[in-house]
């Protein structure tokens, strides 16, 4: 783990998820650019510019609730996989909401899972549904608070006790300005001891 066992921020994205493709770039020049698509007809596309500021643009449909959170769980678990784990198939819990959005299991243990997007502006999603396209500029540091703020959201009113006991996700396959090694790198240096105080067991992007 990045700061002691069970406590850790891991970053994702070498596992595709059915119906996406993603393309990244990556010139010698610092620039780097990602892209992807997906079968609803949903694109998100970002530039990473030699000093630090990324331009982004999503187009197509806006997202519908939890539509992809199963999705996100099955990468998770295939990732966890291949590094020596054997965990199920991630299912949706039955019962009434706990806060939990997939559970899996590695015949010992249970691996209680929670997904959040990565934008939360409900605005962008809204001009999203409105004029099918979004775009913005942003920074490194700022798409690193982005993921701190959306940590700190899930984790209020959640008991202690919950929180060891539950892996978040914070889902950005929607949003690839989150996605740049360079915004995980800021987010892991800047935000990394606060995520840890927070009491998940981990934290995944």
């Amino acid at each position: 783990g990045l700061f002691h066992r069970r406590k850790s921020i891991e970053t994702g994205g070498s596992v595709g998820l059915s119906g996406r493709t993603i393309v990244q770039k990556i010139s010698s020049d610092g620039t780097e650019a990602i892209r992807i698509a997906d079968s609803q007809k949903r694109s998100s596309s970002a530039d990473f510019g030699s000093d630090g500021t990324i331009a982004h643009t999503i187009e197509g449909p806006s997202p519908q609730g939890e539509a992809d959170t199963l999705d996100v769980c099955k990468v998770l678990v295939h990732r966890l996989n291949t590094q020596g784990g054997r965990w199920s198939e991630p299912v949706r819990p039955e019962g009434r909401e706990s806060g939990i959005d997939c559970i899996s299991t590695d015949g010992r243990q249970e691996m209680h899972i929670q997904v959040t997007r990565a934008l939360s502006d409900q605005g962008i999603w809204r001009e999203l549904r409105r004029k099918g396209k979004v775009e913005a500029t942003t920074t490194i540091q700022s798409a690193a608070d982005d993921l701190l703020q959306r940590a700190i959201e899930k984790s209020r009113g959640v008991p202690r006790g919950q929180l060891a006991h539950t892996v978040l996700i914070i889902n950005a396959i929607d949003t690839a300005h989150y996605v740049f090694p360079a915004v995980n790198a800021e987010f892991r240096k800047r935000h990394g001891y606060a995520v840890s105080q927070l009491g998940f067991e981990e934290v995944w992007i």
